[in-house]
């Protein structure tokens, strides 16, 4: 079996911070996160997967409505204060004076991930399917897109199914082999935490709620802090080989860390 598939992950971030000796940092962008993926079954249990994204840096449209929002609610994120709206700023200073930076709007490719997944057992009973995934990042992208380094990384799946509800466990850890490229900024092992439930609601449509834990890569403060996510959306089959995905994404908990909010559009299809 083949599957191709498009998911566009649209984010507004604002991150300002100055950590005296090791980083300083201004990211006041909004990007358009276009993952190419692509995935073949050698078998009922094995899979071989790529993704490679195309990344939009560029000021966005979104600030106006999250200030009126944070407004409204009082709870306005201090960072915004004083700042124009739909910036394009992406810059960062690392311990010893390097410098990457960009100020206009750009696209370029961003790193290739390759993976294998294996599934090592079925639901059985109050016993979860559990599988395996193992992959490596390749630092593909060109600057202000790509990390410079390679990451190995591998993820335990758990899964239970019961009725029309399905829940999923998911332990992810990657390795990162090397300090990020131009800014040198030093790196740790990272990875994440996540919890979901799909609900089917009926008619190829099921909801879905997932929350999520992120440990970062850097190992510098603030933005090596954790960040955490709130995931609300559906999924529908628009055929028996095609399906749409929509969510929205929430940073909470985490506002000095992480994207502020994410939209997600997905596609899928089995030839």
């Amino acid at each position: 079996m083949l599957e191709l598939s498009a998911r566009l992950l649209y984010a507004n971030i604002i991150l300002l911070g100055t950590v005296p000796g090791k980083v300083r940092y201004t990211f006041d962008e909004e990007t358009a996160e276009l993952v190419l993926g692509i995935r073949y079954g050698l078998g009922e249990r094995l899979d071989v997967f790529a993704g490679l994204p195309v990344i939009l840096q560029y000021g966005g449209f979104l600030d106006a409505p999250i200030k009126f929002f944070e407004d409204l609610f009082g709870a306005p994120y201090p960072g915004r204060a004083g700042r124009p709206n739909n910036l394009t700023v992406f810059q960062i200073t690392g311990p010893t004076g390097e410098t990457l930076e960009r100020f206009t709007p750009g696209v370029g490719l961003g790193d290739l991930t390759l993976g294998l997944k294996g599934q090592l057992l079925l639901q059985h009973g109050p016993w979860p399917a559990v599988a395996l995934r193992l992959a490596v990042k390749l630092p593909t992208g060109g600057p202000t897109y790509s990390s410079g380094e390679v990451d190995l990384g591998g993820s335990l799946l758990f899964g239970w199914t019961m009725g029309r509800v399905g829940l999923r466990f998911a332990f992810d850890v990657d390795v990162p082999t090397a300090s990020t490229a131009i800014v040198a900024l030093p790196t740790k092992v990272y990875g994440a935490l996540q919890a979901g439930a799909a609900i089917e609601l009926g008619a190829g449509v099921a909801l879905q709620l997932q929350a999520s834990a992120h440990r970062s890569p850097l190992l510098v403060p603030r933005l090596g802090e954790p960040s955490y996510y709130f995931l609300v959306g559906l999924t529908a089959a628009l055929s028996r080989s095609l399906r749409l995905e929509v969510a929205g994404v929430e940073n909470i908990f985490s506002p000095v860390t992480g994207s502020d909010i994410t939209f997600l559009l997905g596609v899928r299809g089995e030839l």
